[in-house]
């Protein structure tokens, strides 16, 4: 499956609303339960960032953005990931390139990260392709979807596409969806996302093996 040292403070907030600092109010909460992590490269360095990571399938176009979060430090850790902006639309799959029908759609997926640079973002290779800040959890099983200008025929084209499972059941802006398997009679099974209420999200280790889709007995 593809994929900083602050307290858990994030919704509750530290001085006036008012402040410097102050960002609004989130467009979209993730909350979760960290459970474990990958041991870290550096004992030294600050606690892992958590970041909500976009990126378009299929390789349209490849960018990718991150959002700061917070957690605590000892394990099992709440945690919780405010979204304050809309995902850029460099980072979302727009329909009507893939299958001419309007609507688009963005995938993020929570991580946890070590800072190895120090530069205060998720860089995850370098200018010659080389591994460089370094994942030690994530959130395999969910993912943060973003929908915008949906057309019925682009419903229908996602769940063409084996991307959502219930598609219909998107609202504008966030949405949280979880994996789902299917075992279809003629092919081999495959996973596609099924948007659900908001619920606590769980983060492991990043090596942590997952099996989308256990074969049948």
């Amino acid at each position: 499956m593809r994929v900083a040292a602050a307290l858990a403070l994030a919704l509750a907030g530290c001085g006036a609303l008012n402040g410097a600092d102050y960002e609004g109010e989130p467009l979209y909460v993730v909350r979760g339960e960290l459970e474990s992590l990958d041991p870290p490269m550096d004992e030294t360095r600050p606690r892992p960032t958590f970041v909500t990571a976009w990126w378009v399938q299929y390789g349209y176009k490849g960018t990718t953005s991150w959002t700061p979060g917070s957690t605590q430090a000892e394990f099992p850790a709440r945690f919780v990931l405010p979204i304050y902006s809309d995902p850029p639309i460099d980072v979302m799959t727009n329909l009507e390139d893939v299958a001419g029908v309007r609507g688009v759609l963005g995938e993020g997926q929570v991580l946890v990260y070590e800072d190895v640079n120090g530069n205060g973002s998720f860089e995850p290779y370098d200018d010659l392709g080389d591994p460089l800040d370094f994942i030690r959890g994530a959130a395999q099983q969910y993912r943060v979807l973003f929908a915008t200008d949906l057309s019925p025929e682009g419903v229908e084209a996602l769940r063409q596409m084996q991307l959502i499972k219930n598609p219909e059941a998107l609202q504008p802006g966030y949405n949280l969806g979880h994996w789902v398997c299917e075992y279809p009679l003629d092919a081999a099974p495959f996973v596609w996302w099924e948007v659900i209420d908001p619920i606590k999200v769980v983060v492991l280790p990043y090596t942590a093996p997952e099996e989308p889709c256990p074969a049948l007995p």
